[in-house]
Formats: C-alpha cells, structure tokens, sequence
C-alpha cells in the first residue's frame, strides 16, 4: 500500500488527472478528453480513472482531490452550476461517485484549487 493522492482537474476540453507522492511529485499523469456529458459521462470517466489509479497503486487510504469548472459546492462536492461546455452537469455529487471505493473527496472550484495550490507551495 502506498501513500498515495490522486488529482484530478474537470475542464470543458480536457480531464487531467494525476498520481502524486507524499512529495507532491507526480508519480503518473493522464489526460483525456471531456465526454460530451450526453452519451459519454464525465463522472463514469472519473471513476474509471480513480479505479485504476487505486488498483494499479494499491493506494490506501485513498485520498482524491477534484477541480473542476463550474460553480461547486464544496462541502457537499457537487457542481451547483455548469456553463455550456459542460452539459448535464448540474447536479454530479463526487462525494457519492466515489463512495463505493471509500475515497475520501475534496472538490473545489478550479480557480480556487489553482489559488489552493499558489498558496500551499509558495
């Protein structure tokens, strides 16, 4: 088991998603394309990333850290308010996405998990 984080950053083009150390060095980076949220979802995209992150890692306690566009609740880690880039996202709850996989979830706003990170490392 490794002490492992996993981020991951939800943008209208593209989905980011890192493995990070206790370091913050990232340990394996992917990047895919945005699902169009209508036939392909986001949230199955993120949890298959989690999923294989988690397995391919053996990371425990599992720990993830969302980003994404939008306006966010972040104590209850759902999207209150997404822009047309992103459809049919009002409502995505990662809390309960990745409950099954006992992640512990932060989600922020991008802008303020950009402005979390400037301040943590600096």
């Amino acid at each position: 088991m490794t002490n492992y984080k996993i981020a991951i950053d939800i943008g209208g083009t593209d989905i980011k998603a890192a493995v990070l150390d206790e370091n913050l060095k990232f340990i394996n980076y992917q990047r895919i394309p945005t699902p169009n949220n209508i036939n392909e979802f986001i949230a199955d995209a993120i949890f298959e990333l989690v999923s294989h992150f988690k397995e391919t890692y053996m990371i425990h306690p599992l720990q993830v850290g969302i980003s994404s566009a939008g306006v966010i609740n972040e104590e209850k880690g759902t999207v209150v308010y997404a822009g047309p880039t992103i459809p049919n996202f009002i409502g995505t709850n990662f809390h309960k996405l990745l409950s099954p996989l006992n992640a512990e979830v932060k989600v922020f706003n991008d802008v303020n998990a950009a402005l979390l990170g400037e301040l943590t490392l600096h």
